[in-house]
């Protein structure tokens, strides 16, 4: 699993002596905790309802007059991850490629 790395010199000035975002974004045990707890939601969440909701996500996406965010709203209250919509939008709408110029 690849991990986007970012030099962040952000100080937030209520807690100076803080991360903005609570730690290092290449710090290996902030990662393994998150990557923990997506694991740990991804157990206990129902599969089918996932599985269903993606669904209608992408036949939603694919009808102009359709409607996605209250199925948005509906998905991350049954636990569907930011990552698993984006995907189905992907497929859907493909990823936007800048043109390159000089």
């Amino acid at each position: 699993m690849s991990c986007n790395r970012h030099d962040i010199s952000v100080t937030n000035p209520l807690f100076p002596d803080r991360d903005v975002f609570g730690g290092s974004v290449g710090d290996a045990a902030v990662q393994a905790e998150q990557v923990a707890r997506l694991q740990q939601v991804k157990a206990t969440r129902d599969p089918q309802k996932v599985a269903e909701l993606l669904g209608q996500i992408d036949q939603a996406a694919r009808d102009p007059n359709a409607s996605l965010m209250p199925l948005f709203v509906e998905g991350v209250a049954a636990y569907v991850t930011l990552g698993e919509i984006c995907g189905v939008l992907r497929n859907v709408f493909g990823e936007y490629q800048p043109d390159v110029w000089v």
